[in-house]
């Protein structure tokens, strides 16, 4: 393994990532930060829990990019990104419908039922 590649590529993945990160909560997350929730922390609390997330990126885009170097297939990486994405969705669906039932679009669901049922195709055939 090239270590100052590796290095380089983490480096840009996180930069990438943290691009992204701000421009989430920056645009399509706004309106939450402004509610009051009663989940949420008050948002000096949350202000000082920035550095441990940031963190946890960083150890996250070191582990991609140390699967990466495993010669492993762009595809098999994005296929396993997009698992754990769809994961992640099913989790947040579940909790979504059992806290708000009439809150969870049924799009949710079907694009979980879509997956699977394309993973079940893909193992009978």
């Amino acid at each position: 393994m090239n270590t100052k590649r590796f290095i380089l590529s983490v480096f840009l993945s996180r930069l990438l990532l943290l691009s992204l990160d701000f421009l989430a909560h920056a645009s399509l997350l706004r309106s939450f930060w402004a509610m009051e929730l009663a989940a949420l922390k008050p948002l000096e609390d949350l202000f000082l829990l920035i550095p441990s997330g940031y963190l946890s990126f960083l150890l996250l885009t070191g582990l991609v990019g140390w699967f990466s170097f495993l010669n492993l297939s762009f595809l098999f990486l994005f296929l396993i990104c997009l698992v754990y994405f769809i994961e992640l969705m099913a989790v947040g669906l579940c909790f979504g419908y059992l806290m708000h039932p009439p809150k969870v679009k049924k799009r949710g669901w079907i694009i979980i039922s879509v997956f699977f049922f394309i993973f079940a195709i893909k193992n009978i055939v």
